[in-house]
């Protein structure tokens, strides 16, 4: 909501790079079923051709899987903003069920429980659904009027 990053914004090379690491990653971490796999491919897809829509999160350094050119890339929260993208932060209970999978995902792929991000995803989602709400509300009457792509 509030961070920005601009990991998506690098040439093709890179990016076809960043996907091959991404596969990869998944398979030293043990995490490379074909439906785990496809949903973090499917996010990082719906962001190499959306760039714009990928806020990225608070990056902390032991959170990041990939860089390139200083650019930072955690797959949890791509896939994180991924399914906020998708709509699923426009509602307390689909929000709380992502915010859990984020949870659980930064579990899986080895880092740590982060007890504190879920409470502060769910706290804050006091605020953000409504302001995604509102957001979201205006962004489709943009469309609707022709005004965003």
């Amino acid at each position: 909501m509030f961070s920005k990053n601009v990991f998506f914004f690098q040439s093709k090379e890179d990016l076809e790079v960043a996907q091959k690491k991404i596969e990869a990653l998944l398979y030293i971490k043990q995490r490379d079923t074909i439906d785990t796999r496809s949903l973090y491919l499917e996010a990082f897809d719906f962001f190499v051709k959306n760039p714009t829509l990928y806020q990225g999160s608070f990056i902390f350094p032991e959170l990041i899987d990939i860089r390139i050119n200083n650019a930072n890339l955690d797959i949890d929260a791509m896939l994180h903003e991924y399914r906020y993208a998708q709509g699923n932060n426009l509602n307390f209970i689909r929000k709380w069920k992502v915010d859990y999978e984020y949870f659980n995902n930064l579990s899986l792929n080895g880092k740590g429980d982060r007890f504190w991000r879920i409470y502060w995803l769910t706290v804050s989602g006091l605020l953000t659904v409504p302001y995604w709400n509102i957001n979201h509300n205006r962004n489709m009457k943009a469309i609707n009027q022709g005004e965003l792509g």
